[in-house]
């Protein structure tokens, strides 16, 4: 677990990109971000993962701390609330900790069906 997502479980603070801090009040705990990040890693052909919803971006960062090592990792997350309700407290969180392979889609992820699909097929949109 990297230093990053151990201080925020340890502190239970997040910060959003106004510079309000907020207190956890709904996250994954780490055993579940453990198992995620074993999951991916114990699969060298996953180099590509599709979120919906990001949050306080916690298992966006456990799920791209898995994906760090790979060559040429994507992670797109789909969240149309990330600023809205978030605060954009998850892409933060990423940004922070120095990952450059996420990319973040603001649209609702029902009108967005079609479209991921393509992507994890092989086709990026």
């Amino acid at each position: 677990m990297n230093s990053q997502i151990q201080s925020i479980y340890k502190t239970r603070k997040v910060t959003g990109k106004s510079g309000v801090e907020i207190t956890l009040h709904s996250e994954i705990d780490p055993d579940e971000g453990a198992f995620i990040h074993r999951i991916i890693s114990q699969d060298a052909n996953i180099s590509k993962t599709l979120e919906v919803g990001c949050a306080y971006g916690l298992s966006s960062l456990h799920i791209c701390d898995a994906l760090s090592s790979r060559s040429n990792p994507q992670h797109i997350i789909v969240d149309p609330f990330q600023y809205s309700k978030w605060d954009g407290v998850g892409i933060r969180n990423l940004e922070e900790a120095g990952i450059d392979f996420f990319r973040l889609i603001e649209k609702n992820q029902s009108l967005l069906c079609p479209s991921c699909l393509a992507w994890v097929r092989g086709r990026l949109i």
